[in-house]
């Protein structure tokens, strides 16, 4: 087992305290619960997975990914467009 220090405020503390508390747990089982789901390892079922993630990609970590990942294929496609445009040149001098 890995331990993990999480750094949070006092009234999100208190908030999955009370969480925790309402589902007879305590909040590294709760949180455990909800990394299980997330990393699909010993998780609590498939839509659970899928919640989780879902979950995650609305977040602003979610977000950013699509950002970094939007910007990597955008200059992705302008480098096909230049190669498709050497080839193109190419092709029509050797014609």
């Amino acid at each position: 087992m890995k331990r993990l220090n999480v750094d949070i405020n006092e009234e999100q503390y208190e908030e999955l305290k009370e969480i925790a508390k309402e589902h007879d747990v305590n909040i590294a089982t709760l949180l455990g619960a909800f990394v299980a789901d997330l990393s699909g390892i010993l998780s609590n079922g498939s839509d659970e997975r899928d919640y989780a993630r879902q979950y995650l990609d609305r977040t602003w970590i979610g977000i950013n990914r699509a950002f970094k990942r939007n910007e990597e294929l955008r200059k992705l496609r302008e480098e096909i467009k230049k190669q498709q445009a050497r080839e193109s040149s190419l092709h029509r001098t050797t014609v």
